[in-house]
């Protein structure tokens, strides 16, 4: 006599083989997110070679320094400096220096206007190539290039891989179903041979 509790078996089996599959790769995904993967080395050596070949960090600040410091620059930044110049020659010296606000008309405004302009793109390329030789003993390019790899390598890659291969986790889950109920079909089967 067959039971009726043999054809429930298939589907116990299907339940818990997705379950398992399920279970595993969200485990998986989470434990893994939790990480820092960093780079190989062998990467790391690969990547400061590429970086050697593409800049050399000397001539890379040399050409930082003339595109920065150069005189098309300082011409471009010209209206700007000249609108902060203004307001504080209007507004901020009357603000702070009230008496001598008093004596500062429209040309004498406009003489110190010229003076500062002509000191300031006298000063600007020195300045700017102080600025640049102490960022200079600061930043190493090849090791800013390989920390930011090394954070798009470890950001939230399970997120990334789960939203990309959604359809395979779920087909995972359905191949551990279909085992589960295969393995229970033949479960089912070595009973009714045995009786």
């Amino acid at each position: 006599m067959i039971h009726w509790w043999l054809y429930v078996i298939p589907f116990i089996g299907a339940l818990i083989g997705w379950l398992a599959n399920a279970v595993a790769v969200r485990l998986l995904l989470h434990r893994s997110s939790n990480k820092t993967l960093g780079l190989p080395e062998s990467l790391k050596k690969q990547i400061i070679s590429f970086t050697n070949e593409l800049t050399d960090n000397q001539k890379l600040f040399e050409k930082v320094e003339q595109e920065v410091s150069g005189q098309e620059n300082f011409i471009r930044m010209m209206p700007t400096v000249e609108a902060h110049i203004d307001i504080f020659l209007r507004e901020k010296l009357k603000k702070e220096m009230p008496v001598i606000g008093t004596f500062i008309g429209e040309k004498t405004i406009g003489q110190l206007k010229g003076v500062f302009m002509k000191e300031l793109e006298e000063l600007f390329p020195e300045m700017m190539k102080n600025y640049l030789a102490a960022l200079k003993t600061r930043i190493d390019p090849q090791h800013l290039i390989i920390s930011h790899i090394e954070n798009l390598f470890s950001m939230q890659w399970a997120s990334t891989f789960r939203r990309h291969f959604s359809k395979q986790i779920k087909l995972v889950e359905l191949y551990g179903c279909l085992t589960g109920f295969i393995s229970g079909v033949i479960q089912v089967a070595f009973i009714l041979l045995l009786n």
